[in-house]
């Protein structure tokens, strides 16, 4: 019978320390850790299953026991897949683990249309249950799944926990992280010491601007995804004007972000000025092994206002820049890194894949108080939340789910 120990621990990371609640698992069960970004929740699984040591100079203190095979399922999808489509990725994994899990077949008709896809254009939510789907595969005791209802639309949502409920039947333990509570776990908290407090009062002299002649006009337009057209719902955007795209995973709003920056072909009436600041939803592909004051400049292409200007910001929201790669950071702490050049570098449209779901409520005000500035000099900010069925897009910002 697998079993997890937590007692007395603290993780020392740099100027940071972490200490999660004391837990005692024996049985299967759904165990979540809650806390802030930041607060070290990553580290902790990382930690967990072992993945830590390799990646981090860290200190642990107190009694950690992890009982039984695990598996970890990080926030951010994994990078490298084996497959071209995802039943082509479990058919790979079924035959390097050797294994046939009758479970898993039972999903397999429930999930055949998203099976079909490319990875590649799978949603977020999509490779979320991806991802799932192959742990059932791999059959471990102890699963370590680190956010996995952020970022995902109610129709995944409740896929996601179906299937994790799917786990626990199996008799598997599941450690989750998440920034809120959710029902129907047991409910721990995760908290970190650090000696930096951000300072508002330094925060409000930094005014990002924007040359206020940025415009985006689209009318009876689509754009291309294979075989798939995705309309494009009527957009009329001019200086300090906002909209938010609302739609299910996988409804085609990061292919909207994508053809009004140049990524992809827009078919029908667009017009699009100005210089576009791209926020992506998912940052686990780029500049994973760069370090971070690299990457920061890399975004803010060589402008030595936007590079000083971020860095006062990202340190002042208590985010270690100096001697740490970017696959160090939490995976909110990575969405600011990106976030936060593409705003300072004073473009005239900012685009936001997601919103600031990932960012705990703390720093997200900070940050939405940074963006309002940029929309009253005269920027155009088009953000996306995973809301709802139907694409469609509604005015003004709205950078959470509600």
């Amino acid at each position: 019978m697998a079993n997890i120990l937590i007692n007395n621990v603290r993780i020392k990371l740099d100027e940071q320390i972490i200490i999660p609640e004391n837990l005692e698992v024996h049985e299967p069960s759904q165990n979540l850790y809650v806390g802030k970004t930041g607060a070290g929740k990553t580290i902790l699984l990382k930690t967990l299953s072992g993945i830590a040591p390799d990646l981090y100079n860290i200190v642990i203190e107190g009694e950690i026991v992890v009982d039984g095979k695990n598996y970890y399922i990080p926030q951010e999808p994994w990078i490298i897949n084996v497959g071209k489509t995802g039943i082509e990725e479990l058919i790979y994994t079924i035959y390097y683990t050797n294994k046939k899990n009758t479970s898993l077949f039972k999903q397999l008709d429930q999930h055949k249309y998203m099976l079909t896809k490319r990875i590649s254009d799978m949603s977020y939510g999509e490779r979320r249950v991806l991802e799932i789907l192959k742990t059932i595969i791999y059959d471990p005791d102890i699963v370590f799944f680190d956010e996995p209802f952020e970022a995902l639309d109610p129709r995944n949502k409740v896929m996601v926990s179906e299937l994790l409920k799917e786990l626990v039947s199996h008799g598997k333990i599941i450690i989750a992280t998440a920034k809120t509570r959710l029902d129907g776990w047991k409910t721990y908290r995760i908290n970190s010491i650090k000696k930096r407090q951000i300072n508002i009062d330094d925060l409000e002299q930094i005014d990002p601007q924007s040359s206020g002649r940025g415009k985006i006009t689209i009318k009876n337009a689509y754009i291309r995804r294979g075989k798939r057209k995705i309309y494009i719902p009527q957009i009329d955007l001019r200086p300090g004007g906002s909209i938010t795209i609302i739609g299910s995973n996988g409804a085609g709003k990061t292919s909207i972000l994508l053809g009004i920056s140049g990524v992809l072909k827009i078919h029908g009436y667009h017009e699009i000025k100005g210089n576009i600041g791209f926020v992506p939803d998912d940052v686990s592909m780029i500049f994973s092994w760069s370090d971070t004051e690299t990457v920061i400049k890399e975004l803010c292409s060589s402008n030595d206002d936007c590079y000083r200007s971020s860095i006062r910001i990202l340190k002042n929201l208590g985010i270690k820049i100096e001697d740490r790669f970017f696959y160090e950071h939490s995976d909110g702490e990575k969405r600011l890194i990106i976030l936060i050049p593409q705003l300072m570098k004073n473009p005239d449209i900012l685009l936001i894949d997601g919103g600031l779901e990932y960012i705990d409520y703390e720093k997200a005000k900070v940050v939405e108080e940074l963006i309002y500035k940029f929309l009253n000099s005269g920027g155009i900010v088009v953000s996306t939340l995973p809301s709802g069925e139907e694409l469609h897009v509604i005015e003004g910002l709205h950078l959470s789910t509600p």
